[in-house]
């Protein structure tokens, strides 16, 4: 692709490089290209403006790989800001990212997964003000995080209203993706207060796409496994567990972990409906080792009563039971984060699989670290 003796020693190209890794899936190659990126950028040329602005790319690139390896959203936000000093407006996709950081799309996003949910909505709305300003995958990426805060909130109105806007966005722009993207938020939408026949309507008619590279805040395919997961027939459960697996190997070969959390999360509750505990707490205590030095909430407590059960089943065998406990006392203060009366009879119709094994709707653990 480029030969290694032009990289050495044209920057430009070797900055082309590490974006095409990104586009690739190859996450750990580009990595391993920073030095090198770093090393060709010499300190008596940084103010000229086209230095600078590979020097703002670079802080792209590192902003990249804080949010999607290391989960650590605001370094990521840091490096972005660093990076919209260097920028010229020429670069439209690193200024896209750099700016979709600034705003506060990753940062609401954090404080969103820690559970913050009012602090999120505020920063997400000033982003979503500005959604016009970065690109297309990013809007999409406001959207969803937006519409899960006022979902959390109890505000399902104003949440089918920002999912009617994007359906207009992802139309006037004719992009497949942005279409796909668009209508599987509906669907989740949907299956949340309460529009089975809606969602799962999506999900028969609906083809699995191609596995491609994780970098924002929404998959289709996790979707497509939520739904699958929560049919709860031998079929549906055959089909959740290959595509999980498929995006557990994809994301493992990308080394992004940030995705990972939730495919973990996801295979636990799937392997406890089939009946293999010991399977599901492994999957948990992965998810768990991931999510808490982020100290994610939502990632766990938006699967409901069942994840309660499992986090409950968890902690009797695990010496850290003090983030546990922090996810448990947050389904309380939530009402496990469900507001329609329809989705709770529905989860908790399907975490009836829990109770018979538990003997409660909440095992005795639980019910004492949310009491």
């Amino acid at each position: 692709m480029f030969p290694a003796e032009v990289i050495e020693i044209n920057a430009g190209l070797a900055f082309s490089k590490a974006w095409v890794l990104i586009y690739q899936g190859k996450a750990i190659e580009m990595f391993e290209l920073l030095p090198d990126l770093e090393s060709l950028l010499p300190e008596s040329d940084q103010n000229k403006d086209d230095i600078s602005n590979l020097i703002g790319e670079l802080n792209v690139l590192k902003a990249w790989k804080y949010y999607n390896v290391d989960s650590d959203f605001k370094t990521a936000h840091n490096q972005c800001h660093k990076a919209l000093e260097k920028l010229d407006k020429n670069s439209i996709y690193p200024n896209g990212i750099a700016w979709v950081f600034f705003a506060g799309y990753f940062l609401g996003l954090a404080l969103y997964l820690q559970n913050n949910i009012k602090e999120a909505r505020g920063i997400l709305d000033n982003a979503y003000a500005m959604r016009y300003q970065t690109v297309g995958i990013h809007h999409l990426g406001i959207v969803y995080v937006l519409i899960q805060c006022y979902m959390a909130l109890g505000d399902t109105a104003r949440a089918f209203q920002i999912s009617d806007e994007i359906r207009v966005y992802a139309i006037a722009k004719g992009n497949p993706y942005f279409i796909i993207v668009r209508e599987a938020i509906e669907a989740e939408l949907n299956w949340y207060t309460g529009n089975e026949a809606k969602a799962y309507n999506w999900l028969n008619r609906s083809e699995e796409n191609p596995l491609f590279p994780l970098s924002n805040a929404f998959s289709p395919h996790l979707t497509r496994a939520k739904l699958l997961i929560y049919q709860a027939t031998p079929e549906a459960q055959n089909k959740a567990s290959d595509l999980l697996k498929k995006l557990e190997n994809y994301l493992i070969s990308m080394n992004n972990q940030r995705f990972l959390i939730d495919i973990y999360a996801l295979q636990s509750v799937l392997e406890y409906d089939l009946g293999q505990e010991d399977l599901a707490g492994d999957k948990l205590k992965k998810s768990l080792q991931l999510a808490e030095q982020g100290s994610f909430i939502r990632n766990f407590l938006d699967f409901g009563p069942q994840m309660a059960n499992l986090l409950n089943i968890l902690s009797k065998k695990e010496a850290n039971v003090r983030y546990i406990g922090e996810i448990l006392s947050a389904f309380k203060e939530n009402e496990i984060g469900i507001k329609s009366e329809k989705r709770i009879a529905d989860r908790e119709k399907h975490s009836h699989l829990y109770s018979e094994r538990t003997g409660n709707d909440l095992t005795e653990r639980a019910s004492e670290i949310l009491s």
